[in-house]
């Protein structure tokens, strides 16, 4: 990330998936935290999109490279327990959508993330 905004941005991207499907568990957590961090949020600033994220929409960057970047720290949140989930991908999909890509180049990137994972893994 570019900078503060756009960590924050991202933060609340990934946390509108990690708790799409009701609940976080242990790995969601995890790499909430680690990302977090990674981006310089804040516990206030994290406390307070978590509160709201109800009521707040994805933030789309301007930038392509930008939206990619987001567009694959979601897909690693809606994987990271290994199970992707109806509303997680719901989510990601109009993620996907906002960003002009399709269910198909979606399912690219999703395959290509599922890679990169199983080998970290």
């Amino acid at each position: 990330m570019k900078n503060k905004e756009q960590g924050l941005a991202c933060f609340r991207n990934i946390y509108k998936i990690a708790v799409a499907d009701g609940y976080l568990v242990r790995e969601e957590k995890e790499m909430l935290l680690e990302t977090g961090q990674r981006m310089g949020v804040s516990r206030t600033q994290a406390r307070d999109i978590m509160n709201k994220i109800n009521h707040l929409d994805f933030i789309i960057p301007d930038e392509y490279n930008e939206q990619m970047e987001h567009l694959e720290y979601i897909i690693r949140m809606m994987m990271v327990d290994h199970e992707i989930h109806d509303r997680e991908y719901e989510l990601c999909y109009a993620f996907a959508k906002k960003i002009g890509r399709n269910e198909v180049i979606l399912q690219r990137i999703i395959d290509k993330v599922s890679k990169e994972m199983s080998v970290l893994y």
